[in-house]
């Protein structure tokens, strides 16, 4: 188990996830990943949204944390430059057919209740946020599909 830091970034009442197809398996997470021996979760989450989405982000704190394979830390963000999908990491290039695809997508929050998304004990946090409109940063840059 490992513990791992994620995003949630919200625009214009859509969040930032990522779309991943796997063998059969089709399904969502918040952007994010493992956090290495040498980072904090906050570090940790700022580098796995340049590698994962592009963009670089300021945390404006933290939303939840779990235990679900290992200490998860979901840290509430906004975009303050880069181009949103063009993640860098070793994992978004689709070269490693045993990883997957990984898509970053922009997904309108009402559809969340509706989505295999992991964990799913995410979701009611994401939904009892008193505005999810959280990001001033630039403008959804990619269909949302």
């Amino acid at each position: 188990m490992r513990n791992r830091s994620g995003i949630i970034l919200i625009q214009s009442n859509h969040i930032a996830l990522i779309k991943r197809m796997k063998k059969s398996q089709t399904y969502y997470v918040i952007p994010g990943g493992g956090i290495e021996d040498v980072e904090t979760p906050e570090e940790a989450a700022r580098r796995e949204a340049k590698e994962e989405l592009g963009v670089n982000v300021m945390l404006k704190g933290l939303l939840h944390t779990e235990n679900w394979n290992g200490m998860q830390y979901y840290f509430l963000a906004e975009i303050i430059d880069g181009k949103f999908g063009n993640g860098s990491g070793a994992e978004m290039n689709g070269k490693n057919e045993a990883e997957g695809k990984y898509i970053p997508m922009w997904v309108n929050v009402t559809e969340l209740t509706e989505l295999p998304l992991r964990p799913k004990s995410i979701i009611d946090k994401i939904l009892s946020l008193p505005e999810r409109k959280l990001c001033k940063g630039q403008a959804l840059a990619q269909d949302e599909s």
